[in-house]
């Protein structure tokens, strides 16, 4: 994400009389400030990996080097993200410099914008088979009974997702997959040769 913003500074006072520095209102950094107090545009880069900012010989040299500041950020859950539930407890970080700045000279900024709410769930991986409730890789007895209960209307569909749409078809599959295995496969037998007839002695007539 890219994100252009300006850094404005005085020194001391949030509101006084300096034209230069106010505007006509006298507070600090309004709609109202000339645009030499605005501070510079600057682009900065966000990220959900660490971003670093360093200055080297700032301030004309005055020390070897400003820094370097990093800050973390954190990753989306993309299945989330995909599935509308939620972006909480991701963020992006960014980390950038600024030069010959009115009264600060250079300086370095990190920081970090996050998603409010606590992180987004990890949604469960789809189901491997018909029945599988809790995607185990099997469907068991009770996973059958909880698709005919929510079938019935005895218990919500949250509770079994693993049969979409849910109906006779979908819990006879359930069915065999509890029988053999998951996922139900259809065999096709394997015929059996029939058996060769073993040689026989066939009395030769003579002459």
């Amino acid at each position: 994400m890219l994100l252009t913003t300006k850094l404005g500074t005085v020194v001391g006072r949030c509101s006084g009389t300096e034209l230069n520095e106010y505007g006509p209102d006298g507070e600090f950094c309004t709609s109202d400030d000339p645009e030499s107090a605005q501070g510079a545009p600057m682009t900065s880069i966000f990220v959900t990996g660490t971003a670093t900012s360093e200055v080297l010989n700032p301030n004309d040299g005055s020390v070897p080097a400003l820094g370097p500041f990093s800050v973390a950020g954190r990753t989306f859950n993309c299945t989330a993200l995909a599935q509308g539930t939620g972006t909480g407890g991701a963020c992006r970080a960014s980390a950038f410099t600024l030069l010959d700045q009115p009264t600060i000279a250079d300086i370095t900024v990190t920081y970090r914008l996050c998603a409010q709410g606590p992180p987004a769930p990890t949604p469960m991986p789809s189901p491997i088979c018909s029945g599988d409730c809790d995607v185990d890789g099997m469907v068991t007895v009770d996973e059958i009974i909880r698709l005919v209960n929510i079938a019935l209307n005895n218990e919500p569909v949250a509770a079994c997702m693993a049969c979409s749409p849910l109906d006779i078809d979908c819990i006879i599959i359930a069915v065999n997959n509890a029988l053999f295995e998951c996922p139900h496969a259809e065999f096709t037998p394997t015929p059996t040769p029939a058996p060769r007839p073993s040689p026989t002695n066939t009395p030769q007539e003579g002459p």
